[in-house]
């Protein structure tokens, strides 16, 4: 009995001792393991980007590196949405915004900002071949402006005391590489960009655009950490200036710009407090307006692809060999490759293949029309395979042509067999209006985006979902009369 006493109390012992040592090893990983997670837009050039190899590097990436090296930590970079920073914050995703970041109203007062670090001011850029030339503010008003949405740039066109007589000229693109290549395409005149990223994409493009004589303003970057986490944002200025005392940031300075533009100034603690409701109505008429492009959009794709899908069925079913086989590849191609690479793929294939320059809203309601009408084609010609044999028998035996029996007794039944599925899509196309917005047209789901970065706030996504909830509920009720309308041809037995 003592034996298997003494045997139980070892086994115990052994077992406190194996958890012990794990427990230490467990607290040693999770010190290794201390990370500062980074958020950036892996695009913005030479503050963060990816070389050829995919690898992310940049002034802000050395930096990082080095600050995280001076706090003892781990840093962990993550690309995201650049207009979604605010969010990512507040979500806890990441731990800080670090990316060539300019100081705004609105993110002093939705983020606990670091002092500033770096020198930068925002410029215009033009093709060094163009005539184009800015001195003064004025003159803006006769060209057309592209710029990254969200940015700083976008934040000092709009302080500009000649805002109001260009601001219908601002074209806002995801990212300044979308702008860039908007401006070499020939559809904006000028872009409003930060100097450090123009003067470093321009070198990189062999000198292919120039810098007009009139700027914008002054600019710096700082860091940004959510709200709340001041701990984070105190490290963090205590590390740069490490730094910057040191000569550290310096080096780095001179290895991305070729001179010293760091600085460490102490960020003016100011803003002015804005009530969220205050910020609701400021921002609902550019949501209202973003919801007529919407419609517009909806509408016209809506009232173009119908028609169109019809003959491309008709064709598709056609015993013209030559005729089918256009319509069937036609359908494969629009059908097979996803809409967001249509609209791309239109959107720059005419200025940069054909040398067209056409107006980006009609760009983008041809590449939805063309695919939509292949969803169309394919339910017309089930619609019209579906139509019993028996029909085109009975209709022969009356001495019908082709042609009247197509459009007498096939069409009409079709319409109401293929009625649910269009339908369906035409539900479906109010929701891929969105994804307009990964282009410079400012429809509901870009709106929304904007305000949902100026506010920090979740309210305008509610917002947008009402409004894309209440056209489908039009869809809905109009779908409901036709349907209505084409059943009282149908058979009802009489009790």
């Amino acid at each position: 009995m003592k034996k298997r006493i003494l045997s139980m109390l070892m086994v115990m012992v052994m077992l406190t001792g194996v958890f012990a040592l794990t427990g230490c090893g467990g607290t040693e990983e999770a010190a290794e393991e201390e990370t500062l997670v980074v958020g950036l837009d892996d695009t913005f050039a030479p503050m963060g980007f990816r070389d050829e190899n995919g690898d992310l590097v940049g002034f802000d990436i050395d930096l990082a590196n080095a600050v995280g090296e001076e706090m003892g930590v781990t840093v962990e970079f993550k690309p995201i949405d650049w207009d979604a920073k605010e969010i990512e914050l507040k979500s806890g995703t990441i731990d800080c915004v670090w990316n060539g970041m300019s100081v705004t109203p609105e993110r002093m007062e939705s983020m606990a900002l670091t002092d500033k670090y770096l020198n930068n001011k925002i410029v215009l850029m033009a093709l060094a071949d163009s005539d184009t030339e800015v001195t003064e503010a004025s003159q803006l008003a006769d060209l057309k402006i592209g710029t990254q949405a969200d940015s700083s740039a976008l934040e000092m066109l709009k302080a500009n005391e000649e805002y109001e007589a260009f601001k219908a000229n601002i074209s806002e693109y995801d990212t300044y590489d979308a702008a860039i290549m908007d401006l070499k395409a020939g559809r904006v005149d000028v872009i409003a960009v930060d100097q450090v990223l123009g003067e470093y994409t321009n070198n990189n493009l062999g000198g292919t655009m120039k810098e007009c004589e009139y700027s914008l303003g002054d600019d710096y970057y700082v860091i940004g950490c959510a709200k709340e986490n001041t701990e984070l944002r105190d490290k963090l200025n205590e590390a740069v200036k490490t730094l910057v005392d040191n000569g550290k940031a310096a080096e780095i300075s001179e290895k991305w710009f070729g001179k010293d533009i760091v600085v460490f100034e102490p960020l003016e603690d100011k803003f002015l407090e804005v009530q969220i409701m205050d910020k609701i109505m400021e921002f609902m008429p550019f949501m209202l307006e973003g919801s007529i492009v919407t419609i517009e959009l909806f509408v016209l794709t809506l009232v173009l692809s119908l028609p169109l899908g019809l003959p491309v069925a008709l064709g598709s079913n056609s015993r013209i060999k030559p005729l089918s086989f256009i319509c069937k590849v036609y359908v494969w191609i629009f059908r097979g490759t996803p809409l967001l690479l249509q609209l791309f793929f239109f959107y720059f294939f005419f200025p940069l293949v054909l040398n067209v320059q056409l107006d980006v809203f009609f760009t983008v309601v041809l590449t939805y029309v063309l695919n939509y009408a292949a969803y169309f084609a394919e339910i017309y010609r089930g619609g019209i395979n579906s139509i019993d044999r028996g029909q085109y028998e009975a209709a022969h035996a009356l001495g019908l042509t082709k042609r009247q029996t197509m459009i007498d007794i096939v069409l009409p039944q079709t319409m109401k067999a293929i009625l649910p599925p269009v339908v369906n899509e035409a539900i479906t196309l109010v929701k891929d209006t969105a994804l307009a917005s990964t282009l410079p047209v400012i429809e509901l789901m870009k709106a929304t985006n904007s305000a949902v970065n100026r506010m920090t706030d979740m309210t305008p996504f509610f917002f947008a979902a009402i409004i894309y909830l209440i056209m489908t509920f039009v869809l809905t009720i109009i779908a409901g009369r036709l349907e209505k309308y084409f059943s009282r041809y149908d058979a009802r037995e009489e009790w």
